[in-house]
């Protein structure tokens, strides 16, 4: 693997793309500075989108490896020129810069949920350029304040635990398949001390907010014509995110659609495809749902054992078994006729009725099933059993005094 690291080409690409410079003025959480400022021009390199929350925060500190003096300007344009078109990735591989004088910078474009490919790490954070000066090992008093600031505000909007925050040193490699990964590392000084006190700084201020997401349901499409039960079926369902936070599938806020009601199973329940007898997920591994943006996700329905015209209502809940307001929805199946022999499981004193392997109440159980479920009759042992097939539970024998012919 080649190593590239960023300093020894700053020098060469300000030299030569450096031009139109802007005064920018000082503020400390104000991100004042951008590429459209600066009339920075778009590479031709699409940064490849890959979103998730962060849970940490890289703060990295820069240096030049030459003494000459050069403006706040010149090295921003210079990093964004150097990993843009030299590394070709099409955008700063940093979310924001902090100088040594109290600056807030812009950083990558799409946001502080946008990843970058790290070596030898899980972390997901937001990294941080500190433009230090060349012979420092520590943060400035303007520059300590100005990232206290950005980081409680980091912190807080994307629940980020203190303890996930670090400083780091940074270089890039480029792998045999071409790919630019960031390594990060330890970093000598007094960086680590100084963020360390700079925690306790903030610790007053940590307040991380309750994620707050607004969902719609704006579309559900089930098939029109009609349908005969044991068939899997396709509904699709639009979902709009309406809030300011991307929805990933495997977080804690991952939307599972979930029957509304105190029944404790879905007619449209398909075994080995649903989470649960009542719920499923909806998103494709992988996925998100950014701020503002609508998808449509298909989710396998069941044709179950009821016919004509059959519904139920769903609506959508998080990991965490919160509902996400105003979601719900409903399916609607038209079903076939059919002349099976079919049984409905009616209430019994304990809430279920044992499948048993022989039809006799001294034979062992198989399984259970509950009431309000329907069945195909297999076979009758006169007018005290019937055996149907439970699916991946098993075949076996049931009681009719718990089992009404539909």
């Amino acid at each position: 693997m080649s190593r590239i690291r960023l300093p020894k080409f700053l020098v060469v690409l300000i030299s030569l793309f450096v031009f139109g410079l802007l005064s920018v003025e000082t503020f400390a959480q104000i991100i004042d500075q951008t590429k459209d400022s600066l009339k920075f021009p778009k590479s031709i390199e699409e940064q490849k989108e890959a979103f998730s929350l962060p849970d940490s925060v890289y703060i990295v500190p820069l240096k030049l490896e030459f003494d000459e003096y050069v403006t706040t300007n010149d090295w921003y344009k210079g990093i964004y020129y150097y990993q843009t078109f030299r590394l070709n990735q099409g955008d700063f591989l940093f979310h924001y810069f902090v100088t040594k004088d109290g600056k807030v910078l812009e950083g990558n474009s799409k946001g502080e949920e946008q990843r970058f490919a790290l070596k030898d790490t899980q972390e997901k954070p937001v990294i941080i350029g500190y433009l230090s000066e060349n012979d420092s090992d520590d943060f400035s008093t303007e520059g300590r304040e100005a990232l206290n600031s950005l980081i409680v505000e980091v912190a807080n909007r994307n629940r980020i635990k203190l303890e996930n925050i670090f400083v780091k040193s940074f270089y890039y490699q480029a792998t045999e398949q071409q790919q630019i990964v960031g390594v990060p590392d330890i970093v000598a000084g007094r960086w680590e001390r100084s963020l360390t006190e700079m925690t306790k700084e903030i610790a007053a201020m940590y307040d991380p907010a309750k994620f707050k997401f607004e969902l719609s349901i704006t579309s559900v499409k089930t098939p029109t014509e009609k349908v005969k039960y044991g068939d899997q079926v396709v509904a699709e369902i639009t979902i709009k995110n309406n809030s300011s936070i991307s929805l990933y599938e495997s977080s804690d806020f991952e939307p599972i659609m979930t029957k509304v009601g105190s029944d404790d199973f879905s007619k449209f329940f398909v075994n080995g495809v649903w989470s649960g007898p009542k719920q499923t997920k909806i998103m494709a591994e992988g996925t998100s749902i950014r701020p503002g943006e609508s998808k449509t996700f298909q989710v396998r329905v069941g044709v179950p054992l009821h016919f004509d015209k059959q519904t139920e209502k769903f609506q959508l809940v998080n990991v965490l078994g919160e509902v996400y307001a105003g979601s719900e929805f409903e399916i609607t199946l038209d079903v076939n006729k059919s002349d099976m022999d079919v049984v409905e499981i009616a209430n019994t004193p304990v809430g279920y009725l044992n499948v048993r392997e022989q039809a006799n109440t001294s034979s062992r159980v198989v399984t259970k099933v509950s009431p309000g479920q329907r069945f195909v009759v297999m076979e009758r042992s006169g007018s005290s059993w019937v055996k149907i097939d439970a699916g991946a539970n098993g075949q076996g024998w049931i009681s009719t005094q718990y089992a009404k012919k539909v």
